[in-house]
């Protein structure tokens, strides 16, 4: 798969088996809050590190002008009701528990069995979209002015309009001017008069 088959997110993660990189974060997250609350002194006293992350600062100062911004424990917070977790007080102390908690929302399946299928369709599709892109673009105005012998030594073009006023153009401008200036030109040319290049 490469990023020309235009296969979207949500199927290639089921046809994978991999979870969603949300539930990844969410269970790192959830990781290392169970270590941080485990965390303790020689002396069976709370960490620095937890004292610091269960701690509330209230003369801290907030940014101005950003609106209110999620602070980790908002963070935590949210992700135990997402994931339904009520008694973590007491699974954070089991090692073990806690990471079987926190693993069933970010676990692995098998990969699908008709993986192969899906993808080749995808391919095939692709590779429709690449036979119809094929049309070759439109010839550009600086282009057909060089084969007519109307770019001066200079690098400025000559307007094909012998009616123009102002017939001496840069490149810059020609294209926008031809368009205007000689639609039946550029209609002879198959050059569109609605780009502007």
């Amino acid at each position: 798969m490469n990023l020309g088959d235009r296969m979207p997110n949500e199927q290639l993660l089921q046809l994978t088996g991999q979870p969603h990189i949300s539930d990844l974060l969410v269970r790192n997250r959830l990781r290392w809050f169970g270590h941080v609350n485990r965390m303790h002194t020689e002396d069976n006293e709370p960490s620095m590190v937890k004292k610091v992350a269960f701690s509330y600062f209230p003369r801290a100062n907030k940014p101005r002008n950003m609106g209110t911004r999620k602070r980790w424990q908002d963070k935590i917070t949210e992700d135990l009701e997402k994931f339904n977790i009520r008694n973590w007080r007491r699974e954070t102390l089991d090692k073990d528990k806690w990471r079987e908690t926190i693993n069933r929302f970010a676990h692995s399946n098998d990969p699908s069995s008709n993986i192969s299928e899906v993808v080749q369709q995808y391919k095939q599709k692709s590779d429709k979209r690449r036979v119809a892109s094929n049309v070759p673009p439109p010839p550009k105005v600086t282009e057909v002015l060089t084969k007519q012998g109307l770019k001066n030594n200079d690098g400025t073009y000559t307007c094909p309009n012998s009616k123009c006023p102002r017939r001496i153009f840069k490149a810059q401008g020609i294209t926008r001017h031809v368009n205007t200036c000689a639609p039946e030109w550029c209609k002879k040319h198959k050059i569109p008069t609605n780009l502007v290049k």
